[in-house]
């Protein structure tokens, strides 16, 4: 009778493990917006619905300790420019919202944006004063160096 009952759960163990498939496919696990999460560097990959593949270019490496970012972009300008200053995580009505402050008094972020889709490499920020106005970004390991010394320009 034992050994009845021992190949009966190692034949249950066996198919159990079976029907596990290393292929199935794994679902993003959205993450909470928190400075935790944020915490890192991450490089604007589509603005409302277009590639950023003209030469533009905008990332941001976000400190988690000191709530404070560092950003470089070529918006208005043919060459990097370097942005710095403070950022603020609120959970309000509407979501997570993203707020900031640029150092040198120059005031603050132009919109705050609520942030969804959180995932461990990519999340969307949208405009809270324009629901169409949405960007997202991905994780990318650091800013370029031809970034940070200012000398990649628009092709």
């Amino acid at each position: 009778m034992k050994v009845f009952l021992r190949m009966l759960l190692c034949s249950i163990l066996l198919v159990t493990f079976a029907a596990c498939n290393d292929d199935d496919d794994v679902k993003d696990v959205m993450l909470e917006v928190n400075y935790k999460n944020l915490n890192g560097t991450w490089c604007l990959d589509k603005w409302n619905g277009e590639e950023m593949n003209d030469g533009r270019y905008c990332y941001i490496t976000f400190d988690r300790k000191e709530h404070t970012y560092v950003m470089y972009h070529n918006f208005n300008s043919m060459y990097s420019q370097k942005l710095t200053g403070s950022f603020l995580i609120e959970e309000k009505e509407e979501g997570f919202v993203l707020s900031g402050t640029y150092d040198y008094d120059k005031g603050d972020w132009a919109n705050k944006y609520i942030v969804t889709e959180m995932l461990d490499n990519s999340m969307k920020w949208t405009v809270k004063d324009n629901l169409e106005d949405i960007s997202v970004y991905v994780r990318c390991d650091k800013v370029p160096d031809d970034i940070i010394a200012g000398t990649r320009s628009l092709k």
